[in-house]
């Protein structure tokens, strides 16, 4: 009714929009450099900041944030340690863990009045919890436990055997079914979803790297992980990309394939693997020739999509959302590709697309570029 009655004055509105989504999304990629300890203090600075004054609806527990101050841990930061051991030692304390059923309320849907967790348990924060309490054991012996819960609560509630692979979420306990339906959120969920997959893949990969493969759990992990790859292989479309899940409803995504890539390098480092290698190659060749943003970097998608009056376009991502930024994690595949075939190309191409993110970087929002800083702490680590 306004637009009939005053378009002059939408049209008004309207432009500075389009400039602004324009600005944000739609503009040329500016290669730049970034020192990646400037940009890690920076973080590190920002983070102790949001502990004062947390922003808005914003999850007590971010996994990105911890997958970022494990990857600076990892390399040398003592501080970034130190809180990433007291986040997790916090977290298998609160609420949100349930020894029950061996996982973790979901994070993102948050607690209700009463404190306790709205929704029901998510496959992806599960296998990305696993990752990080298996190789934080390395530095705390008493998180081996929780990444044995956590492992074995996988096993149990979320693995499939026919085909090998796990559902994408489990519900809220009964008396609180009621309270996630008002919210919109599901039951549960039986479907297979790739990026939970992937992470899946690579949380047992590390879970036996950190913790070995003689016990129960950790042959189960070594075992399972191949066998859930080649579930993700059969999801291939005609055209070279992934279904998003076992429904076959949508594909096309670009964090889809990058996350598969690492998953599959991380089978072959378990076990030599070349059939695993060369699904990792192919998937990143396949981004490289259709996603590629022709100003640099790599978008989300590689062609517009449209679900009755909704339509998507393609995007270059450089900024997290609830995974880490689309290029971030391509970044990341393409190195650990390097690093485990000795294709050097695909470390060069790595480096090449760390310089669009890093031109990208908007330091008013230091911590929406987690994947940013694990990419280049990652890089600075000699190949």
């Amino acid at each position: 009714q306004l637009y009939r009655n005053r378009p002059e004055q939408i049209q008004q509105f309207a432009e500075p929009l389009e400039c602004a989504w324009n600005d944000r999304w739609a503009r040329s990629a500016r290669p730049a450099t970034l020192d990646a300890d400037a940009i890690a203090a920076e973080f590190l600075k920002a983070l102790a900041a949001s502990d004062s004054a947390p922003p808005p609806n914003a999850p007590r527990f971010n996994l990105n944030h911890l997958e970022t101050l494990l990857a600076l841990a990892e390399a040398g930061s003592v501080s970034a340690r130190e809180r990433l051991l007291a986040q997790l030692a916090a977290l298998t304390q609160s609420l949100y863990w349930d020894s029950a059923q061996q996982g973790v309320g979901s994070l993102v849907d948050g607690l209700d009045a009463e404190g306790k967790p709205t929704g029901g348990k998510r496959l992806i924060e599960q296998a990305r919890l696993l990752s990080l309490y298996s190789r934080a054991s390395r530095w705390e012996p008493e998180l081996a436990s929780f990444a044995h819960e956590l492992a074995e609560g996988l096993r149990r509630n979320f693995y499939r055997e026919r085909p090998a692979g796990f559902i994408g979420a489990l519900p809220p306990p009964k008396l609180r079914i009621a309270i996630a339906q008002s919210l919109g959120m599901p039951r549960a969920d039986s479907a297979f979803y790739v990026d939970g997959n992937a992470y899946a893949i690579i949380a047992l990969a590390d879970y036996v790297q950190a913790l070995g493969a003689q016990h129960p759990r950790g042959q189960w992990a070594l075992e399972t992980a191949p066998r859930v790859l080649e579930t993700l292989r059969a999801l291939r479309t005609p055209r070279g990309d992934l279904f998003h899940s076992s429904l076959r409803q949508t594909s096309d995504w670009m964090t889809d394939l990058a996350l598969v890539a690492r998953a599959a390098v991380r089978v072959h480092q378990l076990q030599p693997n070349p059939r695993a290698l060369q699904f990792a190659r192919q998937l990143l060749q396949h981004i490289w020739r259709e996603y590629a943003d022709p100003t640099g970097g790599f978008y989300d998608i590689a062609r517009s999509k449209a679900w009755d009056t909704l339509k998507v376009v393609p995007v270059r991502m450089s900024q997290d959302e609830t995974l880490p930024a689309d290029n971030a994690l391509l970044g990341m595949a393409m190195d650990e590709y390097a690093r485990a075939s000795g294709e050097r190309l695909w470390r060069a191409r790595a480096e090449q697309l760390a310089q669009v993110i890093a031109g990208d970087y908007n330091p008013t929002e230091t911590l929406q570029y987690g994947g940013c800083l694990q990419l280049l702490t990652r890089l600075a680590e000699r190949p």
